[in-house]
């Protein structure tokens, strides 16, 4: 079903290691499940000036959804 879906689609591990990658991610060599599931990930594709910021917010919300359950 994410196949689907016509934007990028990942799921990962709360220490953000990708798990799956959906069709469109392997649109370009860039994104393959196995380029993804590198630790250097993010800095490879997002500006250098978002990557703090993007893992700060991961953790923000992973640190939110475990005092949910």
């Amino acid at each position: 079903m994410t196949d689907a879906i016509a934007s990028f689609y990942l799921r990962v591990r709360p220490d953000g290691t990708a798990l799956y990658a959906n069709r469109q991610c392997s649109i370009t060599p860039v994104l393959t499940l196995e380029e993804v599931q590198r630790e250097d990930f993010p800095a490879r594709i997002f500006h250098p000036e978002d990557v703090e910021r993007l893992l700060e917010k991961r953790n923000e919300t992973l640190a939110r959804v475990s005092l949910l359950n």
